[in-house]
């Protein structure tokens, strides 16, 4: 039995496809920039930290901002409890730019008021 024309060979087209893939629910904006999320899991992992932006491999100290969702006096001791060196917080604002142990990134998120957390360069 002969196989139908649409099967030859000869009638087949290279295709290129590109394709987005979205980790997560969509409308939900992931509270780890994806540079502190590696640093994160290589820390977890026993692996060397990497001189990625922010990060301070010989301190083993990351260099965060904050997006918060209030900015108050308990909210910055809860912080500073994690060992958060605030650098930049102006009072009325939600943003606080500050120094944490990697080892504590993760400890962020358990905190409800903290939204997003992203590396900062380190300063030359």
């Amino acid at each position: 039995m002969r196989n139908p024309p649409c099967f030859r060979l000869t009638q087949f087209l290279p295709v290129i496809v590109t394709a987005t893939v979205m980790f997560g629910r969509p409308g939900i904006r992931p509270r780890l920039d994806p540079a502190v999320a590696l640093v994160l899991a290589r820390h977890e992992a026993g692996r060397p930290l990497e001189a990625i932006a922010g990060i301070s491999p010989s301190e083993s100290k990351a260099r965060v901002r904050l997006e918060l969702d209030r900015s108050t006096a308990r909210l910055r001791s809860r912080l500073q409890a994690l060992g958060f060196e605030i650098l930049s917080w102006p009072e009325p604002s939600c943003t606080a730019i500050g120094r944490l142990p990697v080892g504590k990134l993760e400890a962020l998120l358990d905190i409800e008021s903290v939204l997003f957390v992203e590396s900062v360069p380190q300063n030359p």
